[in-house]
């Protein structure tokens, strides 16, 4: 699973813990080797460069590695969705509610 490069909030999640790191006195190759990836990656990444997509397993690598807060992730690449989902599902629910009704009516305008 990929995420895509243009995330904006992602990413400024992932540069402030990237750079917090860095300020803090860890090298670019240690992260490199903590998040299982190039250094010319987090090269790339700390100059702004997101070339194509990020496997959904570095950023994890990423989070894990610098001690980032899960629910912050989440919230980025999943609240906008779940929201929409609720949404759906509401409106599903919504209309199974109008179909039962419409049944019943006619079940009581028909004695039979």
């Amino acid at each position: 699973m990929t995420i895509e490069g243009n995330h904006d909030e992602l990413w400024v999640l992932l540069d402030r813990h990237l750079h917090k790191a860095l300020r803090g006195g860890e090298s670019q190759d240690s992260l490199a080797r903590k998040i299982g990836v190039s250094q010319n990656s987090i090269s790339c990444w700390l100059k702004g460069e997101r070339r194509g997509h990020v496997r959904l397993l570095s950023i994890l690598k990423i989070i894990q590695a610098l001690d980032i807060d899960p629910a912050e992730v989440f919230e980025i690449l999943f609240a906008k969705d779940s929201l929409s989902g609720i949404e759906r599902l509401r409106h599903e629910r919504d209309q199974a509610v109008n179909a039962l009704d419409r049944v019943r009516r006619a079940l009581d305008q028909d004695p039979e």
